[in-house]
């Protein structure tokens, strides 16, 4: 059980004021298309996992590659239920609605329990997933919600089988789009 301290002893040394702002500009700073902005971990599928550094250029292709894939325009939300620390979410997700000047709906997790509310709620017409999770909303209970949400297109990795395929478009209609595996 974790037991419940008191915050006054752990913000007792915080400041109680904003520090003043520095009367000087800043150092200008320059950052080019080829300077590092995260380090991506790879599924370890072909050897042991390591981490990839990912450019400005990469996150820029990869979002506008997205943007144009799946013609996201202003108007669009995509659903985001997949973990930010990971280039699904970041680049295929969360860029290409930067990139159109569109709007996100950021879910703290996937739940299979929750998706197709999520969606409906949130008024989201893109999304993206992997296989399993493709696969878990298929084992849900079928409702007539399902085919009640407005996405117009759902980006996934990894294989799902034929039959898994057509099951979703009969039941979802939200066509889904392989974009790695």
């Amino acid at each position: 059980m974790i037991e419940a301290r008191p915050l006054e002893p752990l913000l007792s040394g915080l400041p109680s004021t904003p520090p003043e702002t520095p009367a000087e500009d800043p150092p200008e700073t320059k950052v080019t298309p080829l300077d590092e902005i995260s380090m991506q971990y790879t599924s370890g599928t072909t050897s042991k996992p390591k981490g990839v550094l990912l450019t400005h250029a990469n996150y820029l292709f990869g979002g506008e590659a997205m943007s144009k894939s799946m013609r996201v325009g202003p108007d669009d939300r995509h659903l985001i239920v997949l973990p930010l620390f990971h280039a699904g979410a970041q680049v295929h997700a969360f860029l290409p609605m930067l990139l159109a000047g569109g709007s996100i709906a950021l879910m703290e997790r996937f739940s299979a329990t929750r998706f197709v509310e999520q969606a409906i709620t949130h008024e989201a017409t893109l999304a993206a997933l992997f296989a399993a999770p493709i696969r878990m909303l298929l084992a849900q209970p079928p409702t007539p919600r399902d085919g009640q949400t407005r996405l117009r297109a759902v980006s996934y990795a990894q294989n799902v089988t034929p039959q898994q395929f057509e099951e979703w478009h009969g039941r979802f209609g939200a066509p889904l789009m392989q974009i790695w595996g």
